[in-house]
């Protein structure tokens, strides 16, 4: 996983089962009914936090002790952040993963280093034993839209580094990330790692982590402009034969470029529409 040295982690031995720190830290996390191998009905209001009423219980027996403790801390991520908890798609998760380890196939080391194309190719070969057809593209994108924040909570949760070394920011996935006291864009998110060029990556997470995290800048500031326009940037550094090396003429082409995309002049002001405004007959006829 990115930004996560698994030497010298404290190691805890549970029963045959071996809980390294991030594991242990998951745990701590949960309430007792949310530790067992079978998360459901004993829960306080089961019903009223899973999707659709369905009441039945998730079970993770099989599975190894970290992927159970990562499967449940999903769900009951997804329960605090006030979502419904998505049974049917955890459900469907562990059985493919069950699955896989009864028939000797690769099971990921945790969930939150298991990448898209590896969740489509379990999902798929355990539907196509179990059914004798592919999934639907929308059931897999359903699962998908269903586990990106809880994934990217996890994540969030198991990175021991700074918070500003991940590629995606999501105070909502992240309470690590600085906020002012009133927000207005404190749901929005932005993927400073997303650029393809390595170092201007790597100097966004640092530069704008340093400035968030000091007061000097907002999440709003940062998130809605100072991350888009550099993504920008970068899309234009990418076409070049060498991303290091800027003359000036390709920095005058750059900004004209950019000024016919985006004008710089002021704002257009339109003039507001008046409103015919009637008066009120108060229930009586016109005459």
């Amino acid at each position: 996983m990115p930004g996560d040295s698994r030497a010298g982690l404290l190691r805890i031995v549970a029963g045959n089962e071996v809980v390294d720190e991030r594991c242990s830290r998951l745990l701590a996390d949960l309430p007792p009914g949310w530790r067992g191998v079978e998360i459901g009905p004993g829960i306080a209001g089961w019903a009223s936090l899973v999707e659709n009423g369905r009441a039945s219980a998730v079970n993770l027996r099989g599975l190894p002790l970290v992927l159970r403790t990562e499967l449940a801390w999903m769900m009951h991520w997804q329960a605090r952040d006030g979502l419904q908890v998505k049974v049917q798609v955890f459900h469907q998760i562990t059985d493919g993963l069950r699955w896989a380890a009864g028939h000797s196939r690769p099971l990921p080391v945790s969930m939150a280093g298991f990448g898209r194309g590896e969740f489509d190719q379990l999902l798929s070969a355990w539907f196509y034993a179990r059914y004798g057809r592919l999934p639907a593209i929308s059931a897999r994108e359903r699962a998908h839209s269903c586990l990106a924040f809880a994934l990217r909570a996890l994540l969030a949760r198991c990175h021991a580094g700074p918070w500003w070394e991940l590629d995606v920011w999501a105070p909502r996935c992240d309470p690590r990330i600085p906020l002012r006291a009133r927000e207005p864009r404190g749901a929005a998110s932005c993927s400073p790692g997303g650029a393809s060029v390595g170092w201007l990556g790597a100097a966004m997470k640092w530069v704008y982590g340093t400035l968030l995290q000091s007061g000097a800048l907002t999440w709003s500031t940062i998130a809605s402009d100072r991350i888009p326009r550099l993504l920008r940037f970068d899309r234009w550094l990418a076409t070049l034969p060498d991303p290091a090396v800027i003359t000036a003429d390709l920095a005058r082409a750059a900004l004209e470029a950019d000024r016919a995309i985006r004008p710089t002049g002021p704002p257009t002001i339109r003039p507001r529409r008046q409103r015919a405004w009637s008066t009120p007959s108060y229930g009586r006829r016109p005459s």
